[in-house]
């Protein structure tokens, strides 16, 4: 290590002298599905713990009472299960880490001290310091890691969440809905309610749009908070369509995009992660290549009818057929959902936090997307 003095190790789970301090960039699986790295893990929760301990070279912080949890051994029943994080240490360390790389190529920098379970010659788990590690040495490590999927309705929240990261997404509310909530509105007073959220329409345009139901994302969220609206799906439910707009100078709009009406059941979510598998198979931005009519006629019958929307099937010559679809709106929902790259898909490609927090069902959808699309993803 060219710079020891620059170590900076995140402690989990377990006292600072049981030896239990890792890099900060390796990946913790959390019980809810996500692969979070160390140290963003400690950045993530410190602010919401209890800071125990603070130095210059040591920050201890109480999560106990934040219940994240985490895939753990169980050395007494022999399988991995779920395991409670109590304390996050933040530590600066003066000595080198030991780099353990097994036979498939995986690696993980830890502090000398680390304890390994490993395979003893009577086959019995026992423990072992990294320090002490040599080649040939047989660690017991995990083939499946468990997690808790979000359920339907936490789904619909954590997209609801997602997509209102971005002001330029327009909602329409279901017409009974959207008056009740305008109702409210008025009885709080319009122009109040208005400086409250904050929204970057202006007040003139406000009235205008929230009158007919139509907000933006993000105001729309804001408003279910200030009037105690708390069940994320029945606020998710009642989006009847979404589209994409740009917020031009001075709070003016810009040309909508193309309105999308997003998944609500179980079985058009299936259709809607099989369509995004798919894309990440054989799309470009919001369109589609194939030249299997059976792709041809699913991918329309999905965008049709789930997403009801419009598609476009052309064909040339010398070329792959090309599907479009959706537009703006289409892409950047696959953008902020999915972290789909809005260029150079290849080389910017991956499988984020909501995908990896999928239930089982969703992501065999996705996985059957991807694999009908030759299981690759095209260049």
């Amino acid at each position: 290590m060219r710079k020891p003095e620059r170590i900076r190790n995140i402690c989990i789970a377990a006292h600072i002298d049981h030896g239990k301090c890792i890099s900060p960039s390796a990946r913790v699986c959390l019980w809810d599905g996500r692969f979070v790295e160390a140290e963003k893990l400690f950045n993530s929760y410190k602010s919401l713990g209890k800071i125990v301990k603070s130095s210059e070279d040591e920050t201890v912080v109480d999560v106990s009472n934040l219940n994240i949890y985490v895939n753990s051994f169980s050395r007494d029943e022999g399988r991995i299960v779920r395991g409670k994080i109590t304390h996050l240490w933040k530590l600066r360390k003066t000595e080198p880490l030991v780099e353990v790389e097994v036979e498939n190529g995986r690696k993980i920098k830890t502090t000398p001290e680390h304890k390994y379970f490993v395979l003893d010659r009577k086959g019995n788990i026992a423990e072992k310091k990294a320090e002490e590690l040599k080649e040939g040495d047989v660690l017991v490590l995990a083939n499946y890691l468990d997690y808790a999927p979000l359920s339907l309705k936490e789904m619909k929240k954590e997209i609801l969440d997602r997509l209102s990261r971005d002001y330029n997404f327009c909602v329409k509310l279901r017409e009974d809905f959207a008056k009740g909530l305008w109702e409210s509105i008025k009885r709080r007073r319009v122009v109040e309610v208005w400086k409250k959220i904050g929204s970057k329409i202006g007040y003139r345009g406000v009235i205008d749009s929230w009158k007919k139901g139509i907000f933006r994302l993000s105001d729309y969220l804001k408003l279910c908070s200030i009037f105690n609206l708390s069940d994320y799906e029945q606020i998710y439910d009642n989006i009847e369509y979404i589209w994409y707009r740009n917020l031009g100078k001075k709070g003016k709009s810009t040309k909508s995009s193309k309105k999308i009406f997003l998944p609500k059941t179980k079985e058009e979510f299936k259709e809607f992660f099989w369509l995004v598998g798919l894309l990440f198979g054989d799309g470009s931005k919001a369109n589609l290549f194939s030249s299997d009519p059976e792709i041809h006629k699913k991918v329309k019958d999905v965008v049709e009818k789930v997403l009801k929307t419009n598609f476009i099937l052309r064909k040339f010559r010398d070329r792959v057929p090309r599907m479009k679809m959706g537009g703006k709106t289409f892409l950047f929902i696959l953008h902020r959902l999915f972290d789909y790259p809005l260029k150079s898909k290849a080389r910017n490609l991956r499988i984020n936090s909501f995908v990896q927090r999928l239930e089982r069902e969703f992501l065999a959808s996705f996985l059957r997307g991807c694999f009908d699309a030759d299981g690759g993803v095209e260049k």
